[in-house]
């Protein structure tokens, strides 16, 4: 099984540069253990965030834990 990370948005503090660094950071180690990174119940503000500086596709987002899961 490969290794993998989940992360609830709930509650998730305002985040900035080093919030989104160690977002990057996380995919990048996730992806190269043959893994991945998903985060479930993003506030609108980090999804904003993330869409800004061009990282809303990586990691992938999810409305709630459960749909971040892999069935």
């Amino acid at each position: 099984m490969s290794p993998a990370i989940d992360a609830s948005g709930r509650p998730i503090p305002p985040c900035h540069s080093s919030g989104v660094h160690f977002l990057v950071y996380a995919h990048r180690a996730a992806q190269e253990s043959d893994g991945w990174l998903r985060l479930a119940s993003v506030p609108s503000a980090v999804q904003r965030l993330l869409h800004i500086v061009g990282l809303d596709e990586l990691p992938a987002t999810y409305a709630t834990l459960q749909a971040a899961l892999p069935a």
